[in-house]
């Protein structure tokens, strides 16, 4: 396995765990449903942005394109992990 491939890979499981915006974390068939979204989300970190520019992207995601309520305080949680890892 490549370095990237296990970024990927982490980003996927921390993703489905801890954001999980549609609640399908425990439906091993949708695991990569979220797969979409890990360039964007690398790009982002790889430039060096911030923990509020994470969680808006996040955000944007679940309520502009899931059409789904915004839960900032979620998103922001969920950003402080992904900059973690």
């Amino acid at each position: 396995m490549t370095a990237k491939s296990a970024v990927f890979l982490a980003m996927r499981a921390l993703l489905m765990q801890h954001w999980d915006p549609i609640g399908i974390r425990d439906v091993e068939q949708c695991y990569d449903e979220y797969d979409s979204y890990i360039p964007s989300i690398l790009s982002l970190i790889d430039a060096d942005i911030g923990i509020d520019e994470l969680a808006q992207f996040l955000d944007k995601v679940v309520s502009e394109r899931m059409g789904l309520y915004s839960n900032m305080a979620h998103s922001k949680s969920v950003a402080a992990l992904l900059l973690r890892s």
